[in-house]
């Protein structure tokens, strides 16, 4: 049995014609992870997705532009079958699986729901597991890298919590709902934390922007 959280969402997004749509009472499985990011995996890789399900059958459902609050009013660990990606090959790997392994195993690096094409989010995933879990760099950005001539990975079900500092989830949470001058610095986040700011606050970007050019989006050039 594998441990997930069950949790409560609130809160309101905004739609394509800029209208705000409140929702509450918005439940969902997640995998567990550590109580440092299970507040960012859960609003970046989860929500939208939670509300849309529980809500698209209605018809005065308007669709998500995008996420505007979101709210985790309730989280209970509960243990239940096993994740979504147990047992299959990391390159063939669905949208929803790969974000279940991004939150399992914590590899950040594994693109945000939406922010990049199957195919790029299945390589960066073989790449930051090789790199995070197997002590082992693969050359991706080189010429003669090829997919599809990389051995199969065959994922388990164990959890992994990263080991390297990084700005915890309350500064990252902090700066997406503020965005103060004092939390601009550059040491503090993350590529993928950049990412998840730039998500919540709306910030459209290719997934191949650099570090600078998506931290001057955010931020702006000072």
């Amino acid at each position: 049995m594998a441990k997930f959280y069950e949790v409560t969402i609130s809160g309101n997004y905004k739609t394509a014609t800029r209208d705000i749509v409140e929702f509450e009472g918005i439940k969902g499985f997640m995998p567990y992870c550590e109580d440092e990011v299970m507040d960012m995996h859960c609003r970046a890789r989860y929500a939208a997705k939670w509300v849309k399900e529980t809500m698209g059958d209605d018809r005065d459902y308007k669709r998500i532009n995008r996420m505007r609050e979101i709210f985790i009013d309730d989280k209970v660990v509960v243990e239940k079958g096993k994740y979504s990606f147990v047992g299959k090959d990391i390159k063939k790997l669905l949208a929803d699986e790969l974000q279940d392994l991004a939150t399992a195993k914590d590899l950040r690096r594994i693109p945000l729901p939406k922010l990049g094409d199957i195919r790029n989010t299945r390589v960066i995933a073989y790449v930051a597991y090789c790199e995070k879990i197997r002590d082992l760099k693969i050359k991706h950005q080189a010429e003669d890298f090829s997919f599809f001539k990389l051995p199969p990975i065959i994922l388990d079900g164990e959890l992994r919590k990263e080991t390297e500092k990084k700005a915890t989830n309350d500064e990252v949470l902090a700066a997406a709902d503020a965005l103060d001058a004092t939390k601009k610095t550059k040491s503090a986040l993350t590529m993928d934390e950049l990412k998840i700011l730039a998500t919540q606050n709306g910030i459209k970007f290719m997934p191949s922007i650099g570090y600078d050019t998506l931290y001057a989006k955010i931020y702006g050039n000072k």
